[in-house]
């Protein structure tokens, strides 16, 4: 394994938890709350923007180096 994947795991691993914390934190809190559409759309474009960024990351370190 390359430093460039150990690198990218521990950044994901941690950014992670640091993300699932605190979306927990916002929901238990009520500022977002999934009984609206619009909490709902908020809550996908937030995890999804994550994902996505966490696979053209993932693309570009561990992937495209080897192309």
């Amino acid at each position: 394994m390359t430093m460039n994947a150990v690198s990218f795991i521990y950044q994901y691993v941690v950014g992670g938890i640091i993300f699932v914390v605190m979306m927990l934190l916002v929901l238990r809190s009520g500022e977002l709350s999934t009984k609206t559409s619009e909490g709902r759309r908020y809550l996908v474009l937030l995890i999804g923007g994550f994902l996505l960024y966490l696979g053209l990351h993932g693309l570009s370190v561990l992937v495209f180096p080897f192309l």
